[in-house]
């Protein structure tokens, strides 16, 4: 079964998916092989660029017709390697004839798996602001939290211009780490969902005792292996 990758959402959490899926596999289902993979690289700063400005329809047919290319290449299943593009899943996914296992899904299964109900969001602009990581949640007690709008929009600076170019400067991490103590001391959380898949590349749970990291990486790899398992 081929793997397909809907990636350079950022490119540097396209090559997370790689190597988590590549480990995964090799520690649950076959030591001995690697996956077949094929991975369609957009241009980040195109989604970018279409999303900022408010141009869904055109954000849509790119990331279809990747999806498509990816299906053309033989991918059996899909995964698309970010948080975001999930605001648009539905439309995006359409007419893909092959499963395509969604971030979002795993992740609040998750979330209400562990009890945790005060739980932290951070992420893209797009992503804090709109109900994707809410809606799962309606019909339940959890509830979600995300940083003031300043903070907000220095974390998505940094996603685009560094985290996502594998730039990791000490004052950075610093700075969202001081978000995640701020949402802590105003809300009291107990969760938080890392809504950014480069996020787990420097927020680790050994360093947060006390409030359970969700790393949607994580959780969308871990997802795909139980789909591989599943199948004959």
């Amino acid at each position: 079964m081929k793997i397909g990758i809907l990636g350079g959402l950022t490119p540097q959490a396209t090559i997370e998916y790689y190597k988590l899926i590549i480990n995964k596999y090799q520690t649950e289902i076959d030591s001995s092989a690697f996956p077949e993979m094929v991975i369609e690289s957009v241009d980040v700063s195109k989604v970018h660029h279409l999303t900022t400005g408010k141009k869904e329809q055109q954000l849509i047919q790119y990331l279809s017709e990747s999806m498509n290319d990816l299906m053309q290449a033989g991918a059996d299943v899909i995964l698309i390697a970010s948080n975001t593009p999930h605001l648009f899943y539905e439309e995006i996914t359409r007419n893909v004839s092959v499963p395509v296992i969604s971030i979002l899904d795993a992740t609040s299964d998750e979330v209400i798996k562990s009890n945790k109900n005060r739980i932290g969001l951070l992420g893209t602009i797009p992503t804090m602001q709109s109900n994707l990581y809410r809606k799962p949640f309606i019909n339940t007690e959890i509830q979600i939290f995300v940083p003031e709008i300043t903070e907000q929009d220095f974390l998505q600076e940094k996603i685009f211009k560094q985290f996502s170019r594998g730039i990791f400067i000490k004052e950075d991490i610093m700075a969202v780490e001081n978000m995640i103590q701020q949402l802590n001391s105003k809300y009291k959380i107990n969760g938080l969902i890392l809504g950014c898949t480069e996020l787990p590349i420097f927020l680790k749970q050994d360093d947060w005792k006390d409030i359970e990291l969700f790393d949607t990486t994580s959780i969308h790899v871990d997802s795909l292996i139980r789909f591989l398992k599943k199948k004959p």
